[in-house]
């Protein structure tokens, strides 16, 4: 084995496929109301952690850190967006 493989950084994931953003979202909106399909409440600071914390069988943080950012982009999220809206 050459040593230059040994030193190469693994491959970063930049995305997760269509179908596992479909089945965290799915799972998430068992557990948390504000992941309904048309429901979109200003996420609380912290959820990342706190779903982590009490759901950590649905996925990696990597994978749960798109789909928040995913949803957190979508256009109806971001018209609830406003100041001192509450959390």
């Amino acid at each position: 084995m050459s040593d230059t493989l040994i030193d190469q950084p693994r491959p970063r994931r930049k995305s997760i496929s269509d179908n596992a953003m479909r089945t965290i979202y799915a799972k998430l909106r068992r557990v948390t109301p504000v992941f309904g399909p048309k429901l979109f409440s200003p996420l609380k600071i912290g959820i990342l952690e706190d779903i982590m914390r009490a759901h950590s069988q649905f996925c990696d943080e990597f994978a749960l850190r798109i789909v928040l950012r995913h949803h957190v982009a979508k256009p109806g999220y971001l018209m609830k967006m406003v100041a001192g809206a509450q959390r």
